[in-house]
């Protein structure tokens, strides 16, 4: 084990850091509902429901909380 470098904090093995760079990559990814940051999307969406916009993002927060909440279900 090689000893740490004076005035530098240790570091990391590279299997350490690619592990923490996945977990904070996946809250990140839990967080965002992608819709691609698209309009059409959007507009699409917005037709297919007959909804306004505040509606619609209410909508779909609701439907990812659902898919986030099933998803750590199925891990417990």
């Amino acid at each position: 084990m090689e000893k740490p470098r004076l005035g530098r904090p240790p570091t990391l093995p590279q299997s350490a850091r690619k592990r923490q760079r996945k977990a904070s990559y996946d809250k990140k990814k839990a967080r965002t509902i992608d819709l691609g940051n698209s309009l059409e999307a959007w507009t699409r969406l917005k037709n297919e429901n007959k909804c306004t916009d505040s509606e619609l993002v209410k909508m779909l927060i609701a439907s990812h909380a659902k898919t986030t909440v099933s998803a750590k279900e199925k891990y417990v």
